[in-house]
């Protein structure tokens, strides 16, 4: 399932933190993925 879990901006910029917990065919956490997206700006 997939989680935003902050936005925010700095410096101009938006930043999109995001979260992905995956799991196997049985239910059980397997691994979380994490990335921060930057959307620049118009400067």
């Amino acid at each position: 399932m997939l989680h935003v879990d902050r936005i925010r901006e700095a410096g101009g910029h938006g930043m999109v933190s995001t979260r992905v917990e995956l799991a196997d065919d049985e239910g059980r956490p397997v691994t979380t993925v994490t990335s921060t997206i930057v959307v620049r700006g118009e400067g």
